[in-house]
């Protein structure tokens, strides 16, 4: 399997269109109305577009390591990650139809042609939908905590999330994980704490820091912000849980490497 390391190495280098050398360049195409939306569905692709590693390099145009923003909302954070690091793939996972669009167009404006957009619902994408050890980073910024106990059961941040993105990590991978929540946030450090292939690391911020509009606003805010990441365990985990690693691949349609 290759390494994260490996990955950069072998990466070929993305041709942008436009010059990214400052990520925040005020840069906007003067692209709008109709032409502007014809553009933005070209980077909308169907759940199933990554379930292989062939068509995850075809959705993209080219090989290269990458990173998913679960949730990506307005696109904010996806498309200034985009822009920072062309080398890389990003890819945005959201439900709603509305966001999906303001995202893609984002993509557009702003001339990120590493970057796809997908609507679907998170957990059932990242457990069956991507192909085993796909995925450099996984973003996890500001998800709904769903605060009343009867809607527990929607909330993200669970085991069987931190099992599937494991799963879907690459050697050297991680999970990256912001909340406003205290209390969801413990959880979610309790969930990840029964997944044997994630081990967390210390919180490393983003250099340079790119933030979300809903982090935005809690920092101008000063409200206080809880963070964590994981990253994904070496071989040796896999050979010491093999058998349970086998079942719980198996639940999730996967299969192990050779």
């Amino acid at each position: 399997m290759v390494s994260v390391e490996e990955a950069h190495a072998s990466s070929p280098q993305f041709e942008p269109h436009f010059n990214f050398s400052n990520p925040f360049f005020p840069f906007r195409s003067c692209v709008g109305g109709e032409e502007l939306e014809r553009q933005a569905a070209q980077f909308v692709v169907a759940p199933d577009a990554f379930i292989t590693s062939e068509r995850l390099i075809e959705s993209f145009g080219r090989a290269a390591p990458l990173e998913i923003d679960l949730g990506c909302g307005d696109g904010r954070f996806l498309s200034q990650m985009a822009r920072c690091y062309p080398d890389k793939n990003f890819l945005g996972v959201e439900r709603q139809t509305e966001r999906v669009r303001k995202t893609a167009r984002k993509a557009v404006l702003f001339g990120c042609q590493n970057v796809r957009v997908v609507q679907t619902e998170i957990l059932s994408f990242i457990r069956s939908l991507l192909p085993y050890g796909s995925v450099l980073r996984i973003h996890v910024l500001f998800p709904d905590p769903w605060p009343k106990r009867r809607h527990s059961k929607k909330r993200l941040l669970c085991p069987a999330f931190f099992e599937a993105a494991a799963a879907a990590l690459a050697p050297g991978g991680e999970v990256r994980v912001k909340t406003d929540c205290a209390r969801y946030f413990q959880e979610a450090v309790c969930a990840a704490g029964q997944c044997v292939l994630l081990e967390q690391v210390e919180w490393v911020e983003l250099n340079p820091p790119i933030h979300t509009t809903f982090e935005t606003r809690f920092l101008s805010e000063g409200l206080p912000l809880f963070a964590a990441r994981w990253k994904r365990a070496d071989e040796r985990i896999f050979k010491r849980n093999g058998a349970d690693l086998a079942e719980n691949h198996l639940n999730m349609g996967r299969k192990l490497p050779e």
